[in-house]
């Protein structure tokens, strides 16, 4: 008669730190049993990697004589370190006629954590003067995590 449980133990570390919206593969944990072998058994918990916070994913086995082996925790924590990407709506480069309006198209931003939007260019385009003019986008994210900036150049021109 089996009154021995397996042995448990984790494949990886106890404590995992993972990006918030990557997908997570969890490295599982191994068991080892007189009777039965051994083999792999996932973790068991709610785990959100889109919501920052501490999760446990517990591991457990019971052989086929019914003896449970004690469980044992992973802590994975989700975490925001990365900031969103920016992208230019319309093109980096733009001409346009002196003395006409310009509308500037924006930029727009993504997020892992927070989404998406819109974000404003900071600079000026004076309409009336002939030149370059220079726009630039930044964002940051709700975790403090800066975008790398873009920027447009706005060339104003005298064609007619």
């Amino acid at each position: 008669m089996d009154t021995t449980p397996a042995f448990i133990f984790l494949n990886g570390n106890a404590t995992i730190i993972h990006e918030a919206g990557q997908p997570f593969v969890d490295p599982g944990s191994s068991w080892i049993d007189t009777g039965d072998g051994n083999g792999t058994v996932q973790g068991l918990g709610d785990l959100n990697v889109s919501k920052l916070g501490e999760y446990e994913l517990v591991y457990s086995y019971i052989d086929q004589s019914n003896n449970p082996s004690d469980s044992i925790i992973r802590k994975v924590q989700v975490v925001d370190t990365i900031g969103a990407q920016l992208q230019l709506v319309g093109d980096q480069n733009v001409t346009t006629e002196a003395g006409f309006p310009y509308v500037d198209q924006g930029a727009t931003w993504v997020d892992a954590v927070d989404g998406n939007g819109t974000v404003v260019g900071t600079g000026i385009v004076d309409v009336n003067t002939l030149g370059s003019f220079t726009l630039s986008y930044d964002y940051t994210d709700s975790n403090g995590n800066a975008a790398s900036t873009v920027t447009r150049t706005v060339t104003v021109v005298d064609t007619t």
